[in-house]
């Protein structure tokens, strides 16, 4: 029988003569420790191959001698590496996952993965795209973002498997990816959104429409209110949860970021939940034993349940369309509602704690637009600084628009 040597862990002489040294490495099929053995000629080469193994282990340079292919591992890692992710992105990231990554990809070896690989798959949805922006109608057409997307779950599946030791290196770091355009963001004039207070009158949603414009909530947070969340003592809406379907079950789940807040909206929103409260009292007095509203929500069918957020994007598409803003989303209610905060007067500090945002910046840089009314209300701040000045008075002001230039 072996004997261990006890001054050296993970080291013992055995009976044929060989030094045998073991680790705990991580089995590619099921990334859990197992125990590994190797074997050397004397205890100090034993010694020094122990360590440098270890050092490869710990250091995410050790890559498993089991082959497993890049599918068997996709499979794997969606199984029991992604419990942390919402149950929208999970379904996203399995949909990309065998459309895309597990037919280009999925019959290589994992460690046999390149660079060249990976970006041969995204160079062909580019390649569509690149026929779509050219006015063309391919099969397929991916925008940049949908392909940034694709990279980033392989990007994180595969850092993640560097990380367990299946392999040395993440072959996507050095991808090139297309560039994403800025989508092109409107929100509403003051006259869109007049047209669009009185387009929504009587309406079924008529309520929820108006709260969404006036707090800047998005569509899932606004679904997702309870009444727990409504303080109309203080005049406070906490967002804690939003509406999220889920294998056609729908569930109120953290906000977007983890953006739980608390907003003091206008005492017109206060008096328009006190109206939703009123017309929810009288659908469950109508209802009777039919009610069903288990989650306490705000919004509701005249049964209690809950309203799909498909069916309130459809009727505001409906809204939009009737006041001549076919392409108004129901997100660009958020981004109206920031525009009507900035040109109210608050500070970008507040308007980033009203919406949610994790930096002001943030909020600045994609939500704050400029826009005819904002530059009409510019001109007249600057009439009257100069006026002010006493540079100038409107009468004084030559109208210079008729003036030859002097080239004429």
């Amino acid at each position: 029988m072996a004997s261990k040597n006890n001054n050296h862990p993970g080291i013992r002489l055995r009976d044929d003569g060989r030094w045998e040294y073991r680790v705990q490495v991580p089995d590619p099929k099921t990334g859990k420790k197992k125990t590994v053995s190797r074997y050397a000629t004397s205890c100090e080469e034993a010694k020094r191959k122990r360590t440098d193994w270890l050092y490869e282990i710990n250091h995410g340079v050790y890559t498993s001698t089991t082959p497993i292919t890049v599918e068997e591992w996709f499979r794997q890692w969606l199984h029991e590496y992604t419990g942390n992710l919402a149950a929208s992105t999970y379904d996203s990231y399995v949909k990309k996952t065998e459309r895309f990554i597990i037919p280009a990809l999925g019959h290589i070896k994992l460690q046999k993965l390149t660079t060249q690989d990976v970006q041969g798959l995204l160079n062909d949805m580019q390649r569509n795209q690149m026929n779509w922006l050219e006015g063309k109608t391919p099969d397929h057409s991916y925008s940049a973002k949908y392909i940034h997307n694709v990279h980033g779950i392989i990007h994180v599946s595969l850092k993640k498997a560097v990380g367990i030791g299946l392999i040395s290196k993440n072959v996507a770091d050095e991808c090139t990816l297309p560039k994403k355009l800025a989508p092109e963001i409107e929100s509403l004039t003051e006259e869109q959104v007049l047209a669009f207070l009185d387009a929504v009158a009587g309406h079924e949603y008529e309520l929820l429409y108006k709260i969404a414009l006036f707090t800047g909530m998005r569509q899932g947070e606004i679904l997702g209110l309870s009444w727990g969340d409504i303080d109309f003592r203080n005049g406070s809406v906490t967002v804690r949860r939003q509406l999220q379907r889920n294998d056609h079950v729908y569930d109120r789940i953290l906000p977007k970021y983890g953006s739980v807040r608390k907003m003091y909206p206008a005492p017109i929103v206060m008096n328009l939940l006190r109206q939703q409260k009123e017309k929810q009292a009288l659908y469950k007095k109508r209802a009777k034993e039919a009610w069903n509203n288990p989650m306490n929500l705000v919004f509701t069918k005249p049964n209690g349940e809950n309203v799909s957020q498909s069916t309130v994007y459809k009727q505001f598409k409906k809204l939009v369309e009737a006041i001549g803003c076919p392409n108004a989303r129901f997100h660009d209610l958020r981004h109206t509602f920031t525009d009507m905060s900035f040109a109210a007067g608050d500070d970008p500090r507040t308007v980033q704690g009203n919406l949610g945002h994790k930096t002001a910046t943030f909020t600045l840089e994609r939500y704050a637009h400029f826009n005819a009314d904002s530059g009409r209300r510019s001109a007249q701040r600057m009439q009257h600084y100069i006026e002010n000045l006493g540079v100038a008075d409107e009468e004084a002001v030559e109208d210079t628009t008729s003036m030859p230039l002097k080239d004429e």
